[in-house]
């Protein structure tokens, strides 16, 4: 049975992790639970901390393909632009698999990147 991913709520981060999210490390989070047979097997967080650090946090129960997780949530193409105030972003997101798109229209008068994920 294909597992499924669908948007984490609070009670399913307490019923996978068996707890509320820390404070300490996630004040505000967003996150995927993904369920086979209606049992959670894997959660993702991205969780903001206190003092405005961004953390990632993920779980799983069982083996899941990579593809799987970006494919189920229907991203096939991730987006972003460089960053004129951090002098490594270019070099970074090239490392990361992300070109400049000259399909996607400037956002904010900046050049759009994207990155297919595998």
């Amino acid at each position: 049975m294909t597992p499924t991913l669908r948007l984490a709520t609070a009670a399913d981060f307490r019923g996978y992790a068996g707890r509320d999210p820390d404070p300490d490390w996630c004040a505000q989070w967003y996150g995927f639970v993904a369920e086979r047979g209606g049992a959670a097997v894997g959660l993702g967080v991205i969780s903001r901390d206190g003092q405005g650090r961004v953390w990632v946090w993920c779980d799983v129960r069982e083996p899941l393909a990579a593809p799987f997780l970006h494919r189920a949530a229907g991203v096939t193409v991730l987006h972003a632009y460089c960053s004129d105030a951090i002098p490594s972003a270019r070099r970074w997101l090239t490392r990361l698999g992300f070109r400049p798109d000259p399909t996607m229209p400037p956002l904010a008068g900046r050049a759009v990147w994207t990155c297919i994920p595998i």
